[in-house]
């Protein structure tokens, strides 16, 4: 009787059912990880140079699926939204979204009533769009948000650690910065008794309240750029 490989390889080699119920046994000798017959009919194709690899045909799927998995990791990286030095940013939730929408329009509406109740009198867009270009040049001019963000976030600070902090700005520059925001109301300038005498600078109420209202604006832009956790290194 047939044992079960010798059956294999001849139906798969052309032998038809009835040869292999009729035709003689063949015995297949193994030669490596090959298997060669040493009595084959004429009429029944040689099984030589038949190979059986099934760890090369295990590598080849593995193969596949390794290179689709790629493809679709790859797909999906380039879905993620990156920023300008190619770093990758997190998408704002329509939540908080829909939060700076409501907290936007109760703003607008705090505007107008404030408007109101001051008694002003009521001036066009354009009126209202050269106030406040005035405003921002004066106050908002170069170095001075950076002036006014730094020292609501360290309370107080020393000449060097606000030049350390701002980075790119000569001396006299912050001098004259600081000079012109004390001028305003929005800085404070303290002398300390030291040796050699030291001064502080702070923020009055008048530059907390302006830090604080400004204080969401730099929230939303932080998280639509997604680095609302993210810490200069």
């Amino acid at each position: 009787m047939e044992n079960t490989r010798t059956h294999f390889i001849r139906r798969r080699h052309g032998a038809s059912e009835s040869e292999l119920n009729s035709g003689p046994a063949v015995s297949m000798l193994p030669i490596g990880n090959k298997w060669k017959s040493s009595s084959v009919r004429s009429d029944c194709p040689s099984v030589e140079g038949s190979s059986f690899r099934p760890r090369k045909r295990l590598m080849e799927r593995k193969d596949s699926q390794t290179s689709k998995g790629k493809k679709e990791r790859n797909s999906r990286k380039a879905s993620v939204r990156t920023g300008p030095k190619g770093e990758a940013l997190v998408e704002i939730s329509p939540a908080l979204a829909s939060l700076f929408r409501d907290f936007s329009d109760r703003s607008l509406e705090f505007s107008r009533e404030v408007i109101e109740r001051s008694g002003v009198a009521a001036t066009t867009n354009n009126d209202r769009a050269r106030l406040n270009i005035r405003i921002a040049r004066t106050v908002f001019g170069k170095w001075s948000v950076e002036i006014l963000t730094f020292l609501y976030s360290a309370r107080v600070a020393r000449f060097q650690e606000l030049r350390k902090a701002l980075g790119d700005i000569s001396a006299r520059v912050l001098s004259l910065k600081l000079a012109r925001l004390e001028g305003l109301g929005f800085v404070h300038r303290a002398v300390i008794d030291t040796r050699p005498p030291g001064v502080e600078y702070s923020l009055t109420d008048k530059g907390r309240e302006v830090a604080k209202l400004g204080e969401p604006v730099f929230l939303y832009l932080r998280l639509m750029e997604g680095s609302l956790n993210q810490t200069r290194r």
